[in-house]
């Protein structure tokens, strides 16, 4: 999944319009620190570890959307007070 893909199946998750986000490229990004173009994630360790795979990309994505629904945000801020 690249991380335009990641990022509307946020913006999906919480209503707003993907055709808003535009996909650059990591060369053309106009980032200073150099860039892999492999960012890829071996999970096997962690799969092991686990007893089974993570969970998906889109699960996690509900479950991210839903703790803010559930007013995740605010009672971190509070913690930090």
């Amino acid at each position: 999944m690249s991380k335009h893909d990641f990022v509307c199946g946020i913006a999906e998750q919480f209503g707003y319009d993907q055709n808003l986000i535009t996909p650059v490229s990591w060369q053309d990004g106009g980032l200073t620190a150099r860039r892999s173009p492999n960012l890829t994630l071996n999970v096997d360790k962690l799969t092991e570890a686990l007893g089974g795979p993570p969970q998906g990309i889109a699960a996690g994505i509900r479950r991210f959307y839903q703790q803010y629904v559930d007013g995740y945000p605010e009672r971190l801020k509070a913690m930090a007070v």
